[in-house]
């Protein structure tokens, strides 16, 4: 399982999170970069995590959840934006199902490397 989440983390978000930045080609550059970087924020928080638990020595510091907490609640921003930017394009609508469903183990997996699971 959590070699599919870091697999889906590495290569399908980042993937998502292009498809949204071509389809965006009509928009600025920063109301591009903001309706496709969901996925991405989320895809970051799994290796960030797995980073964080190699390096860490002793007990962990709680502050270093944080940027878990942030890539979370960017991601979400990210992902209404695009919903309100993409509204003529259904059919992408699938992707963030993808991301969803990708987050809540995502979520899951990078708390627990952050906070020591081994």
């Amino acid at each position: 399982m959590v070699i599919v989440i870091l697999f889906a983390s590495v290569v399908v978000l980042p993937a998502i999170s292009l498809l949204f930045y071509r389809r965006g080609a009509s928009l600025p550059p920063r109301q591009r970069l903001a309706a496709s970087a969901h996925a991405l924020l989320v895809g970051l928080m799994v290796p960030y995590g797995l980073v964080i638990d190699t390096l860490k020595t002793g007990e962990p510091n709680p502050v270093v959840q944080l940027p878990i907490l942030v890539c979370l609640i960017l991601g979400a921003a990210s992902m209404l934006y695009s919903l309100w930017v993409f509204r003529k394009q259904p059919l992408l609508y699938l992707a963030h199902f993808v991301t969803i469903v990708v987050a809540w183990p995502a979520v899951f997996i990078a708390s627990i490397a952050v906070v020591g699971w081994t």
